[in-house]
């Protein structure tokens, strides 16, 4: 399967775009689109995620604890773990849930 980035499929989550870039039966892949300021509050989720900052600079908040990750840093996160975001600038981060969400396919 291949999929453009043009022709991705796109949903906005508390006002943050996010493009779908694989959706199979055990996976997803998506492309998370930052402005500076964006926040992505506080949830957990039963997937597990992983996550690559393609370029920019955000703040993951894990357990109270504020992680700051710049373009080529990568982060895990268990099922279940109440986590959020904050963009320190415009920031492009890739995504994979497994398995994959179901509002994003």
């Amino acid at each position: 399967m291949i999929i453009k980035k043009k022709e991705a499929a796109r949903e906005k989550l508390h006002g943050i775009t996010s493009l779908t870039l694989a959706h199979l039966k055990q996976l997803q892949m998506t492309m998370t689109v930052f402005h500076k300021s964006d926040i992505f509050p506080k949830h957990s989720h039963l997937h597990e995620q992983g996550g690559f900052v393609v370029n920019g600079k955000i703040n993951l908040i894990i357990d109270n604890k504020v992680h700051t990750l710049e373009a080529g840093d990568s982060f895990v996160i268990s099922s279940y773990v109440e986590h959020s975001f904050e963009a320190l600038e415009e920031t492009e981060v890739l995504n994979v849930f497994s398995p994959p969400r179901a509002e994003g396919g």
